[in-house]
């Protein structure tokens, strides 16, 4: 699935808690304190997760207190000898995400947001 599947899904002041890695399945979670009603201001913990990781670049100033998510944006893979796919065939995904401390370039074949 790729990002932009997360289209009715609003990830701006989404706090980042904490980023997991697996690096035997190829897999990153972010549990984010996830804002699900705007409204009357109700947040809960979800877990954004990116599988088959190619690439996580980070690049964040030193800062105190959570980083909180102020956009998404999806960057376009240059093309392959399949398009999007890489060596091994997997279709990738490419994202920047902006945090008030700095952002963070991931690369992926899925990324889905999970009930804690």
């Amino acid at each position: 699935m790729k990002i932009n599947k997360f289209k009715n899904h609003s990830f701006h002041d989404s706090q980042i808690i904490e980023v997991k890695e697996n690096s035997t399945d190829q897999t990153f979670d972010f549990l984010l304190n996830y804002p699900a009603n705007w409204d009357n201001n109700i947040f809960e913990n979800k877990i954004l997760r990116f599988r088959n990781i190619t690439k996580y670049k980070l690049e964040e100033l030193p800062f105190v207190g959570p980083r909180t998510i102020l956009e998404i944006i999806d960057l376009v893979v240059p093309a392959t000898m399949d398009d999007d796919q890489d060596i091994f065939g997997l279709t990738k995904s490419k994202i920047e995400i902006i945090t008030n401390a700095g952002n963070r370039i991931i690369e992926f074949s899925e990324c889905e947001l999970l009930k804690v």
